[in-house]
This record gives structure tokens, C-alpha cells and sequence, in this order.
């Protein structure tokens, strides 16, 4: 499969960095191969340094993208997160090493035909939703001795499995989908995407790729943009209050 839309030219899903914690907590994000450039954002990996003295709160802000997680230190606890159209604070224990596969918005609906919707604002085990995945990854846990070994180990897979996909794409959705990105979000949807489909139909393919509405994907888009400027706590706390005004 090749796509023909160059989405990560047109946007880069920001996450920021963590704060208040005095260099205990480590991010970092890992480029996929250069043949999955266009469907894998990244890979990243969250962990402690050193043990923490109490319970860390993590905040995902929203990216509109959906994102594989798994325990490095429990393979078992391996889980598919989806859209969400706030941030999301989750609660970790002192100690811990996850890491993750971000995928543009919209490609991992098309690479493994799930409809993103059931999967919106909560997650679920990954085995339950893509189980192949699943067993790559617990495959690769006695094989992967660093996170490189890790990227390379599912670089193969993803590679294979996207050089058998032979299905044709929606080039309804992703046209709709630069058209939302080449503007920064700021557009007035009934009319800028048009693009000779209904309002309900534009709605159906939206749910499907994205897991929800054209217009709340603008709003992500929108803050995304903001938050290349400006990524400060102040912003994401406000996070909520922009996505109730725009």
C-alpha cells in the first residue's frame, strides 16, 4: 500500500514533555523505518530514572491519534488507546517503562479495517481488538535486549503487513483530512469539505478513521498548532475551556 497523502508534513502530533519531576521521569520519541514514515508517527518510551516518591500523573493532551501501549516490565499489560477529545490524566505507580506506537490520525483504522469509534475517549486490551500485534509483541520480549531492538522488531512487521494490504483507501476521507490539516484546523466544514459527499456520509467516514466528528478533529488540530507555540502547563490545563470555546 502506498499512500498518496503526506500527513506528517502536515502535522506533528505534540506531546509534551514531562514536567515536575526533576529529571526522575524520562520521554523520549523514536522514528519508525523510513518505509512507515507516513502511517507510524513515532515510537516513544515513558519511564522513571529512579523510583518516585509518590504516584505519578501523566497527561495525554489530544492528538487525534491512536496509540498502542504496553508495560515493558509486564508485556501482559499491552493496550490500544483511542481518540480522545481531552486530555486524559492517568495515574501510574513510582516505578515504571512503557512504550508506545503513535499512529497518524486516520491510518490505523485504514492498516487493520477497525472502526475508531469503538474505541474513542477509553482503552482496550490490545489482544481483544488486534490480537496479531498482540503476539508480536510478546514475542519480541525475550529477543529485544534495548528499545532499538524493539523498533527494528516491529519495523519488520509493520512493513510486512502493510506490503500485503492491496485494498484501495477512502480517497474521500483523507482528501477531507489534508484539507483539515493544510488549514491548521480553521475551516468552515459544510463548505470547505465538500468534496461531493453528504454532511452524513463526511460524519460516517469520520467516526470510522478518526472516531469522531470532522469538527471535533479541527478543535484537536487547532490546539495541536497552539501547543507547538506555546507548550506550557498553563496551556494544557486549559485544554478543556479551548476545546468548549473554538
Amino acid at each position: 500500500m502506498k499512500l498518496e497523502y503526506n500527513i506528517r508534513s502536515l502535522y506533528t502530533p505534540v506531546q509534551p514533555a514531562v514536567i515536575g519531576t526533576n529529571g526522575e521521569v524520562s520521554y523520549i520519541e523514536l522514528p519508525s523505518d523510513a518505509q512507515l514514515q507516513d502511517f507510524i508517527y513515532c515510537y516513544w518510551n515513558l519511564k522513571t530514572i529512579k523510583p518516585l516518591d509518590d504516584i505519578y500523573n501523566y497527561r495525554v493532551v489530544a492528538d487525534g491519534c491512536i496509540d498502542i501501549v504496553f508495560n515493558c516490565t509486564n508485556y501482559d499489560e499491552t493496550y490500544i488507546m483511542g481518540y480522545c477529545n481531552s486530555f486524559v490524566k492517568i495515574g501510574i505507580d513510582k516505578e515504571f517503562n512503557y512504550f508506545g506506537i503513535r499512529f497518524l490520525p486516520g491510518i490505523f483504522p485504514l492498516l487493520f479495517n477497525i472502526d475508531a469509534s469503538e474505541l474513542s475517549n477509553h482503552y482496550e486490551r490490545l489482544n481483544t481488538v488486534q490480537p496479531r500485534i498482540y503476539n508480536v509483541i510478546q514475542q519480541s520480549k525475550d529477543r529485544c535486549l534495548c528499545l532499538q531492538d524493539l523498533c527494528d522488531e516491529l519495523n519488520i512487521y509493520f512493513i510486512k503487513h502493510i506490503n500485503k494490504i492491496d485494498k484501495p483507501f477512502d480517497n474521500r476521507f483523507f482528501c477531507a483530512l489534508e484539507t483539515i490539516l493544510k488549514s491548521k484546523g480553521s475551516i468552515i466544514i459544510e463548505k470547505d469539505l465538500n468534496g461531493g459527499i453528504s454532511s452524513r456520509h463526511l460524519q460516517r467516514l469520520f467516526n470510522f478513521y478518526i472516531g469522531d466528528t470532522a469538527k471535533s478533529f479541527c478543535r484537536i488540530v487547532r490546539f495541536q498548532n497552539l501547543l507547538k507555540i506555546d507548550p506550557s502547563v498553563k496551556l494544557i490545563k486549559s485544554e478543556k475551556s479551548f476545546h468548549k470555546r473554538v
